[in-house]
Parts: structure tokens; C-alpha cells; sequence
């Protein structure tokens, strides 16, 4: 039984390479953002923190994982960029 136990936490876990996160972009109003960058422009407006929202790429919206409205990128892009 003990030899068992010594063998399981001997076992090694397979990680894999860490790869830089790929930035991901969006076209609003025919101009290209970084999707963080709005997430963080949405948090300064909401007063929201930005690991509360992510990009739903199926609906084209941001979500807020707290609640379920959602933001519309072109709806305040602009906004963000002042």
C-alpha cells in the first residue's frame, strides 16, 4: 500500500509550452482593435473590472460573466478611443 501511494505521487503531469497569448482583434466601424483594449475601455466606463468581461465571437458582443447583458463593440468604441 505504501509502495503504491510513493509511486502516485512520483507521477509526472504533462505540461505543455507555455505560447505567448495571441492577441486577438476585432474591426468596428472599419477600424481594428485589440479585443483587450475595449474590454479595458468597457471597464473604465463600467467601472466593471475587465476580468469580468470576455468577447463572444458567435454573437459579435462583449459579455459581462456577473450578469447577462451583453455590449455591442460599436455601440461605445468611439467612446473608448477619446
Amino acid at each position: 500500500m505504501l509502495l503504491g501511494l510513493g509511486l502516485s505521487s512520483c507521477e509526472k503531469k504533462e505540461e505543455s509550452p507555455e505560447l505567448p497569448p495571441k492577441t486577438q482583434q476585432i474591426t468596428v466601424n472599419g477600424k481594428n482593435y485589440d479585443v483587450q483594449y475595449l474590454i479595458n475601455g468597457l471597464s473604465k466606463i463600467t467601472g466593471i473590472s475587465p476580468d469580468k468581461f470576455y468577447f463572444d465571437e458567435t454573437e459579435g458582443v462583449f459579455r459581462n460573466t456577473m450578469f447577462s447583458d451583453y455590449y455591442r463593440p460599436e455601440t461605445y468604441a468611439s467612446i473608448v478611443d477619446r
